[in-house]
């Protein structure tokens, strides 16, 4: 809904660093807005992710998160460019019909 839309709007990126979830739609929903993502190894689609350019990928620990955000945070440049790859690679997952 609105409240949703609005939230994602305001924000820079999506981070879901699950030590145990693996499903990707939280993700896919976020990338459709345009959030880049930051996501733990188990998210199912990580690899496609990265190789789109579309986020970031770290461990499933603590200290791999935090390293991850800071060079995001240290680059927020790049976040305009990941943004765009992040549309384009929810577009390559939206349903044909």
């Amino acid at each position: 809904g609105q409240p949703k839309a609005d939230l994602f709007a305001g924000s820079d990126c999506f981070v879901f660093p699950p030590r145990f979830e693996n499903d990707g739609a939280a993700v896919m929903e976020a990338l459709g807005y345009g959030l880049p993502a930051l996501v733990s190894e188990q998210v199912q689609i990580w690899q496609e992710i990265v190789e789109a350019r579309a986020g970031w990928v770290c461990k499933g620990s603590s200290q791999s998160l935090a390293a991850v955000m800071s060079g995001i945070l240290a680059d927020r440049s790049g976040l305009q460019v990941t943004s765009s790859w992040a549309r384009t690679l929810a577009r390559e997952f939206e349903p044909r019909g």
